[in-house]
């Protein structure tokens, strides 16, 4: 990264807890992967909606990436009513993801209002395949809770966990 970080509120994130930020969100995550910056997400509740039941709200898939916030008080929600199968996906398009850091922010899976096959399946995937092995992933300083599963699904190796604190209800 060359020391820019980019604020999600200026791709017109609210973090009110009321509307969609989903967009805004994926649109600072695409634009700082095209130029090398990291993202900033203050404080707030930002809602996120997957598609359906079987995608990712928000997805990450550019090497040396920096996701960042204020702590938990900086929150990434599940809005209600709308299935997915993780908050965020870690996973490249094509080869290997490496050197992604995600870190002081909260996600709440929102599970007693999601329904269907993968109602607030788990907060965070990092996707292995035979095309795809990641290395450098570190998660710091997450606070997630509320989802089905464990929050953190790691289907392969080289996923670094650093001080996840977990509330699962």
């Amino acid at each position: 990264l060359n020391g820019t970080r980019v604020n999600v509120r200026w791709f017109g994130a609210y973090g009110n807890g009321s509307n969609n930020d989903t967009s805004a969100l994926q649109a600072a995550i695409d634009y700082c992967e095209a130029n090398s910056m990291g993202l900033y997400i203050p404080k707030g509740v930002y809602l996120v909606r997957a598609a359906n039941s079987n995608s990712f709200a928000l997805r990450i898939n550019s090497n040396g990436f920096l996701m960042e916030g204020d702590g938990k008080e900086s929150e990434i929600k599940e809005d209600n009513g709308y299935p997915y199968k993780a908050l965020l996906g870690i996973q490249a398009n094509s080869g290997n993801i490496k050197d992604i850091t995600v870190r002081n922010l909260g996600f709440d899976g929102n599970r007693a209002n999601q329904s269907g096959a993968w109602y607030g399946a788990c907060i965070i995937t990092v996707s292995v395949s035979a095309t795809n092995s990641p290395a450098n992933i570190t998660l710091d300083g997450l606070y997630c809770h509320d989802a089905y599963t464990d929050n953190i699904d790691n289907t392969g190796e080289a996923l670094e966990l650093w001080y996840i604190q977990r509330k699962i209800v």
